[in-house]
This record gives structure tokens, C-alpha cells and sequence, in this order.
């Protein structure tokens, strides 16, 4: 008989979601699991789940600087313990119950804090039975993910200074595993590099530079820059991703028949950002958990452009002090890091060592055997 998953998450931003995702599949594939996935905030009050989610959206996108203030304000033991109960009320209701029960997960393997949460308390009411593993999906804990420490049985962090920070918060060795954040094997799998630049009309004697627009009101300002590169005409190639922003990617081919760059392409939503990796230099993006796990996956160095601030300041400052990335505040160390990354070799070359001592792309393989142990 099948071992069946659980794989709670909730969709304050997308990272969470994809994550699990990528855990759902990789599992069904692999191995002789039976996976579930829930979107929290789908089973939540009525109104208030989506208002806070909405609310959280809004803030982090068009004021990151009272996102962080929040963050860090509420980054306490009491805070953490107050919001879990908060947060308890929210999403623990009669319909979500009955689904996890009728599910029955031997093993919850949750991309957010609410799941674990919610598994810790069913666990104790008897309502499940469940080992509980939880995927810390930045580079940096909020104290929200640690109110179920004691009865972890598992935690995945993406960095060493990441588990001295929780062996100092209570957490026992056994317990916390430095395999990095998990992404799809699939992202990874051999490509002809020479293929792909035919594919996407890359100059090969010119460097290729990737760039995310970010979403929210950081588009707007991420936009600044974008056309600051064709202003400038920098001597690159440049793919800019626009995602599911319409608008983003309307402006941005605007900005493109204006300048008449023909060596820069513009793109809505894709599904093969892994060929974009490939044949890419280094990125520009916001410094979102997901999206840089997937630069350091790649080996890109990156140049941080405006975040939503919280976590985000704590994966920045991560990327940062590691030399894997490097911050833009605004025009002119955004023209002067470009430069820098477009034409010293070297200081390019040397931010590129420095992310290849690190290895992600066993992640996922590395979670699978912990979860192994554990059924």
C-alpha cells in the first residue's frame, strides 16, 4: 500500500505553491507515494483568509518598507505564538478537517508555516498521525516557522548558518537538514546550449543577461532599470521575463521598438525558465527564495533589484554577505554592479566560484531520502 503525503501550503506569494508542487511530483514519480496538496488559504474563513492574503499582497508589493516593519517587529517568541493561534482559527475549520482525515497523510510535508502548524495540533487531538517535516522556503526563519520546533521531526534549510541560527533557537542536530531548498531534477537535465541560443537568437559573442520583472509595484520600478539597460546600450544580449504582468510585458516591448534593440527579446509567462538559465550570464531579480534558489541552482551570479522586503531583506542580505549576489539601490549601482558583471571578467568569474561550492541540484533527492527514514 502506497505511503501517502500531505503537502500544505498557502499562496502568500508563489514560491510556497511551486515548491510544493515540485515535491508532489518528484514524490509521485519516484517513489510509492500517494501526494495531496492544499492551498490553505482555500480553506479558510470566508473573507478573512483571502483579505489577508490580498492585504499581506499589497503591503509587500507597494510598501515592502511596512512589510519589513511588520516582519521584524512580530519576528518574537509571543508574537509568533499569538499569530499561530490567530492563524489556527482562520484555517482550521470543519471541511478542512475532514479532508486531511479522510486523507489520513503518514507523512506532512509542509512548504509553509501554517501547515505545520495545523498538522502539529491535529497530531496532538489524535485527528492525524503524521510525521511532520517542514521546508523553510527562504534563507532566513521568521520565528512564525519555529512555534511547532518540538515536534518536528524534520526541517530543511538552504544554508549552514541557517542551522547554527536554529541550533541556537532549540532545535536538536537530528532534526535540521542543510540539503537547500527543493527544486525539480527536471530543471537541470542536459541541454545543447549551441540549440538553444539558435532557439532564442542569441549572440554568441555577446554575454546574455536574464532578467525577472518581480511582479507587483516592483515592476514598475524594475522597469527603470530595464530600460535603463537599453538607454545605455549595453553591449548584451538580454531576455526579459515578464511573467503573467501584461502590462510589464506591454511597456517593455514598447521600450524595445523605441530604443531599437534588436539583441533584447521580451517574454510573457513560460514554462522552460530552465532553457533561459542555460544560456544565461547572470540574472537580474528580486531576491524572492524561489527564484534565487533556481539562480544558485543554475550557477548565476545575480544583481538584486527592488524586493517586497521581510523575508526577502533576509534572503538579500544572505546572497549579499555570501558574494553570490550583488544590491542595487538605485540607477547608479545598478549601471555600475551591470558594468561591473557585463565586463570584469573576472569579478564575474569569481562571484560564479564562489556559487559553485555550493550544490542544489540534489535537493529534492536529498528530501526524498529524509522522508525515506522516516515512513
Amino acid at each position: 500500500m502506497k505511503k501517502r503525503i500531505l503537502i500544505p501550503y498557502a499562496t502568500y506569494g508563489s514560491g510556497h505553491k511551486s515548491i510544493a508542487l515540485y515535491i508532489k511530483k518528484y514524490f509521485e514519480e519516484t517513489g510509492e507515494y500517494e501526494c495531496l496538496t492544499l492551498d490553505l488559504i482555500s480553506y479558510s474563513i470566508p473573507i478573512i483568509g483571502t483579505l489577508s492574503k490580498k492585504s499581506s499582497e499589497f503591503i509587500m508589493t507597494r510598501f515592502p518598507w511596512l512589510w519589513s516593519l511588520i516582519y521584524f517587529s512580530f519576528n518574537n517568541k509571543l508574537s509568533a505564538y499569538v499569530s499561530g493561534k490567530i492563524s489556527l482559527k482562520i484555517f482550521d475549520n470543519k471541511e478542512l478537517k475532514e479532508t486531511i482525515r479522510k486523507f489520513n497523510p503518514d507523512i506532512t510535508i509542509a512548504t509553509h508555516f501554517f501547515g505545520s502548524d495545523i498538522i502539529n495540533k491535529y497530531n496532538k487531538k489524535g485527528i492525524t498521525n503524521s510525521k511532520l517535516v517542514t521546508v523553510v522556503t527562504d534563507y532566513h526563519s521568521h520565528e512564525f516557522w519555529l512555534n511547532s520546533l518540538k515536534n518536528i521531526d524534520a526541517i530543511i534549510v538552504g544554508s549552514i548558518e541557517e542551522r547554527i541560527y536554529l541550533l541556537k533557537k532549540g532545535f536538536k542536530n537530528k532534526q535540521i537538514h542543510t540539503t537547500g531548498i527543493p527544486l525539480s531534477p527536471d530543471m537541470i537535465k542536459n541541454l545543447n546550449i549551441d540549440e538553444l541560443k539558435k532557439k532564442f537568437k542569441i549572440k554568441n559573442n555577446k554575454k546574455t543577461v536574464l532578467f525577472f520583472a518581480g511582479g507587483g509595484n516592483g515592476t514598475i520600478v524594475n522597469l527603470t532599470y530595464f530600460k535603463e539597460i537599453l538607454k545605455q546600450n549595453y553591449d548584451c544580449n538580454v531576455l526579459f521575463i515578464a511573467g503573467k504582468d501584461k502590462t510589464a510585458e506591454r511597456i517593455a516591448k514598447n521600450y524595445v521598438k523605441k530604443y531599437k534593440r534588436e539583441n533584447v527579446h521580451v517574454y510573457g509567462f513560460v514554462t522552460n525558465v530552465n532553457e533561459f538559465y542555460y544560456i544565461s550570464d547572470f540574472v537580474i531579480t528580486k531576491p524572492g527564495g524561489a527564484q534565487v534558489t533556481e539562480c544558485l541552482l543554475f550557477n548565476k551570479p545575480i544583481l538584486l533589484v527592488k524586493g517586497n522586503g521581510g523575508q526577502e531583506v533576509e534572503n538579500r542580505r544572505y546572497l549579499v554577505r555570501k558574494g553570490y549576489a550583488k544590491r542595487v539601490r538605485g540607477k547608479d549601482t545598478f549601471n555600475r554592479y551591470f558594468k561591473e558583471m557585463l565586463y570584469n571578467e573576472k569579478a564575474l568569474n569569481k562571484m560564479t566560484n564562489k556559487i559553485s561550492k555550493i550544490d542544489q541540484s540534489k535537493s529534492m533527492e536529498n528530501l526524498y531520502k529524509i522522508v525515506e527514514k522516516l515512513k
